[in-house]
């Protein structure tokens, strides 16, 4: 075995194990965190202190806030399913193969379905939150991040490698035909 896969099978065992950890402790911390009053109110008007929010915040603005945010979650969670398998392939030395190809490309779709709903999701919230202002105090605000920027980026060049490797793959296997 060459000293390269040696050194990614080396690496890549470490971190399987600790993106599986992350897959543990992230739903723990956010369900602690909600059962002990995290995510209220008070958090919610310091999150958004640039808007003015209404007295109190109505059935569907909280709906909004929490389906955005779970939707996130779920996506972050599914990105790290995603680097997991790639980790557990890199780690078994698979790193050329189709499976390797198509983890990288579903992790990179992930994180731009992620980017996404964080641009589109931030959007509604303030939408949402405002609404029960009187008119001339309701808000509609969409923006982008530094943070959202790269991510879209970095989102587009995981699924592109994705492509590319996978199209390798395929042309490997079709000349291992030949042979």
């Amino acid at each position: 075995m060459n000293m390269a896969l040696t050194r990614i099978r080396r690496i890549a065992r470490p971190m399987s194990l600790l993106v599986t950890l992350a897959l543990v402790v992230l739903p723990l911390v956010l369900f602690v965190a909600l059962l002990s009053g995290g995510f209220g109110e008070a958090d919610l008007r310091e999150q958004f202190t640039s808007i003015t929010l209404p007295d109190t915040i109505s059935p569907v603005a909280w709906a909004v806030t929490y389906g955005v945010g779970a939707i996130s979650v779920v996506l972050v969670l599914l990105a790290l399913w995603h680097m997991r398998i790639l980790f557990s392939l890199y780690a078994m030395g698979d790193v050329l193969g189709l499976p390797a190809a198509r983890a990288i490309r579903r992790i990179g779709l992930s994180l731009l379905a992620l980017a996404v709903v964080g641009v589109v999701g931030n959007t509604l919230i303030i939408l949402a939150l405002t609404s029960g202002n009187p008119a001339g105090e309701r808000a509609l605000a969409i923006g982008f991040s530094n943070d959202d920027i790269f991510l879209f980026f970095a989102s587009g060049l995981l699924i592109v490698i994705g492509w590319a490797m996978a199209e390798a793959a395929r042309i490997a296997d079709e000349n291992r035909g030949f042979i």
